[in-house]
C-alpha cells in the first residue's frame, strides 16, 4: 500500500473544481477517459438510495506508471509526442489531467478498481478532505480487463439531477454518434438509474427530408471554407462553393455568382471587421433545416440542438436546448420570411483532431466551453457571419424570388402556417372557391351543391401514416366498451371518429380527439380506482402523472417501467397536454409529426387506462 498527497494545493484544487459548471461535466469527463483507453462498453451506474455513481468500461485500465502519477493533476501524457489517438483511431479528448479531479465536485472520496495488463487488481482511492492518493494490490486476478470509478456519498439531489430527462437528454448527445453513425468507433455507453431497464445512450435515428441539408468545412492549413446546400428545391445551386474571403462584400458576390441571389440581408455578425483567420482551428459541420410542421419530431424529442464539438465530444455550455448560440431567433424577428428558427434547425460542429497544446483557440478548464478571446470571435464569425448569412440568404430567397436574378421564372415555397411578408395578402386574394363533383354529393347524400369546400393548403412533404389508429387486438378491447355506460361508449366513439380522420386533412379535428381520448381514458381508469387516482378537472397534466404513479406501483399490470416512464416524459417533460390545449386555444400550427411520433406511445397508455378492470 501507498499512500502520496497531492502535488498540488487544497486552494489550488478547490479552484479547480469550482470552475467546473454543472455535475453532467464529471461524467463527461469520466467517460472521456474511458473512450481516450479505448473502451468498448462504457456502463454509468445512478444509485439513489447507496448515493452513488459508477462509470465502468470493459478496456485495460492504469499502468503501474499512471497510478503512480495520479498524485500530480494536471499532468498528463496525452496528445504528447505520438500519443494522439487512441486504437480505433479517434483522437484523443484530454490533455490537461485534470478529468479524474473533477469527481470531487460530487464527493469527497472516490474510489477506482482498475486492472493492468497483466490483470493484476489496484484500487485506488482518492480522498480530497486528506488531499492524498492511496493505491493497493488486491490479492487476486481478473478474469476481464476493467476499470471502475465509485464516487461515494453523493447528494442524492445531485442524483435525481443527473438522472432529470433534461440531464439524460444532454448525455445522449454527448458524441457525434447522431450525424456519424458508423464512421467513427464510440463505444456504447448505457445508463442504469436506481435498476430500471437500462438505456442505450447513443442516440441515433433516421432523418427525414429536409428544406436544406447544409455541409461545411474549414481547412486552417488554407484558410478556406467548403460550403454545400443540399435541397430538394432544384433551382437552389446544390454544388460545393469554396469560400476563401469573408468580407460582406466578397459573400455577397458569392451569392450573386453561385445561387443567383442579387438582394442579401446581413446578420449581426457581419458588421464586425475582422481579418486573418490563420488562427481559427479547423472544423466540420452539418446544418439540417426542416419545415416548421415538419420539423424532425424524433430530433425535437431527444433534445437535438445545434450543438458543438471538439474531437467528436460535445461542450457542454452548448448541449442546452435552450442555447440559441447561432441567434436563430434574432433572424426571424427581423425578416418573418426565413424557417431558420430555434425549434427547426438541427445540426453540429466539430473541431477534428483538436490538440489544444497547439491551437491558439482555448478550452476552459471546466471544459464546458472555449475560453472567449478574438480566436473565438473568428470563429463565431466563421460560423454565423458565413455559414449562416449564405444559408439564411438561400431560405429568404426560396420564399421571396425578388431576391433572386430572373425571378419571374421562380416560384416561391410556402409553408404552412409562416409568414411571407407581402405575399401573404396576394396569396389570399387568390383563393379558389372549389365545389365537390358529382359523384361526391350522391356519396354523402342529398347536399346542396352550392356550398364552400376550401382546398387543402396543408402540403406535407414527408409520408404521414393516414391515421390514429389501433391494432385489432385492441380494437376488440375497445369493442367491449360500447353500451356500458355514457364515458364507455364516448370512448368507443371517439375511437371511431379518429379511425376516419385522415391525419394529412384534419390536423385540429383529430388534435381535439387525441386530447379528449387522454383524458377520457384517464378518467376511465380513475374511476375505477378513485381511491388512487383523485380526478382534477382542468388539470389533465397532474392527474395522468397519478394514472402513471399508480399504473407504476401496481405490479399486476403487463407493462415495463421503460414504458411508464416515456409516457412520463411525454406528459411531463415534453408538456404533451400543454401542445394540443395550444393547438385547440391558439394560433399554433398542428405539427402532424408530433400526433404521430407521440401516438406511437402514448396508445399504449390508453389501453392501460382501459384494461383497468
Amino acid at each position: 500500500m501507498a499512500k502520496k498527497p497531492f502535488k498540488m494545493g487544497s486552494d489550488q484544487i478547490a479552484r479547480i473544481v469550482g470552475t467546473v459548471g454543472s455535475p453532467l461535466i464529471v461524467i463527461a469527463e469520466l467517460l472521456k477517459n474511458a473512450v481516450d483507453a479505448s473502451a468498448s462498453i462504457i456502463d454509468i451506474f445512478y444509485n439513489t438510495e447507496e448515493k452513488s455513481i459508477i462509470v465502468e468500461n470493459d478496456h485495460k485500465g492504469f499502468s503501474i506508471e499512471e497510478i503512480e502519477s495520479l498524485s500530480m493533476p494536471g499532468l498528463s501524457s496525452k496528445k504528447t509526442g505520438s500519443n494522439l489517438i487512441n486504437e480505433h483511431g479517434l483522437f484523443l479528448t484530454g490533455s490537461k489531467g485534470l478529468g479524474l479531479l473533477s469527481v470531487f465536485l460530487l464527493c469527497n472520496e472516490a474510489e477506482i478498481y482498475t486492472t493492468t495488463g497483466d490483470r493484476d487488481i489496484y484500487k485506488i482511492t482518492l480522498d480530497k478532505l486528506n488531499g492524498t492518493v492511496e493505491y493497493s494490490l488486491v490479492n487476486q486476478k481478473s478474469e476481464r480487463l476493467f476499470t471502475q470509478v465509485l464516487l461515494k456519498n453523493v447528494n442524492s439531489e445531485v442524483i435525481d439531477f443527473l438522472s432529470s430527462e433534461s440531464e439524460v437528454r444532454k448525455l445522449r448527445h454527448i458524441c457525434t454518434n447522431l450525424y456519424k453513425q458508423g464512421n467513427i468507433f464510440f463505444p456504447k455507453i448505457t445508463l442504469h438509474i436506481n435498476g430500471q431497464n437500462p438505456q442505450e445512450i447513443n442516440f441515433a435515428c433516421d432523418f427525414p427530408p429536409m428544406l436544406y441539408d447544409v455541409h461545411f468545412n474549414y481547412q486552417k492549413n488554407d484558410c478556406k471554407l467548403h460550403f454545400l446546400c443540399i435541397s430538394p428545391n432544384k433551382t437552389i445551386n446544390n454544388t460545393e462553393v469554396e469560400i476563401s474571403r469573408f468580407g460582406l462584400t466578397d459573400l455577397q458576390a458569392i451569392m450573386l455568382s453561385h445561387y443567383e441571389i442579387k438582394e442579401t440581408i446581413p446578420t449581426r455578425t457581419n458588421g464586425l471587421m475582422l481579418q486573418d483567420f490563420t488562427t481559427v482551428p479547423s472544423f466540420e459541420g452539418r446544418i439540417l433545416v426542416y419545415e416548421k410542421n415538419l420539423a424532425g419530431a424524433q430530433l425535437k424529442t431527444y433534445g437535438a440542438g445545434v450543438n458543438i464539438y471538439v474531437n467528436d465530444f460535445a461542450l457542454y455550455n452548448y448541449l442546452a436546448e435552450e442555447n440559441d448560440w447561432l441567434e436563430l431567433a434574432d433572424y426571424s424577428q427581423r425578416k418573418k420570411v426565413t424557417r431558420l428558427k430555434p425549434h427547426n434547425v438541427f445540426g453540429f460542429v466539430n473541431f477534428p483532431n483538436f490538440n489544444e497544446n497547439r491551437e491558439k483557440l482555448q478550452i476552459s478548464n471546466e471544459r464546458a466551453d472555449f475560453i472567449q478571446d478574438l480566436t473565438f470571435n473568428k470563429l463565431m464569425y466563421l460560423l454565423k457571419g458565413v455559414v449562416m448569412f449564405v444559408t439564411f440568404n438561400i431560405d429568404v430567397a426560396d420564399k421571396n424570388p425578388k431576391y433572386k436574378i430572373n425571378n419571374d421564372n421562380c416560384q416561391p415555397s410556402t409553408e404552412q402556417g409562416d409568414s411571407v411578408d407581402t405575399q401573404n395578402d396576394s396569396q389570399t386574394s387568390d383563393i379558389n372557391h372549389k365545389f365537390p363533383d358529382k359523384t361526391n354529393h350522391e356519396e354523402t347524400g342529398n347536399i346542396d351543391i352550392n356550398f364552400y369546400a376550401p382546398e387543402n393548403a396543408y402540403k406535407p412533404g414527408y409520408p404521414i401514416r393516414k391515421h390514429l389508429d389501433f391494432t385489432n387486438e385492441e380494437g376488440q378491447s375497445i369493442n367491449k366498451l360500447k353500451g356500458n355506460n355514457n364515458l364507455s361508449n364516448k370512448i368507443y366513439n371517439i375511437v371511431f371518429e379518429l379511425s376516419k380522420l385522415d391525419l394529412q386533412t384534419h390536423r385540429y379535428s383529430i388534435a381535439c380527439l387525441y386530447r379528449t381520448l387522454i383524458e377520457c381514458s384517464t378518467k376511465y381508469i380513475s374511476v375505477h380506482h378513485p381511491e388512487k387516482i383523485d380526478f382534477i378537472e382542468n388539470r389533465l397534466g397532474t392527474t395522468v402523472i397519478t394514472a402513471l404513479n399508480y399504473l407504476g406501483n401496481n405490479t399486476n399490470k403487463d407493462m415495463s417501467s421503460k414504458e411508464i416512464q416515456e409516457w412520463r416524459d411525454i406528459i411531463g417533460k415534453q408538456k404533451l397536454i400543454d401542445t394540443l390545449n395550444n393547438y385547440i386555444h391558439n394560433e399554433s400550427p398542428v405539427d402532424a409529426f408530433l400526433l404521430q411520433e407521440t401516438w406511437n406511445s402514448m396508445k399504449g397508455y390508453i389501453m392501460a387506462c382501459l384494461h383497468t378492470p
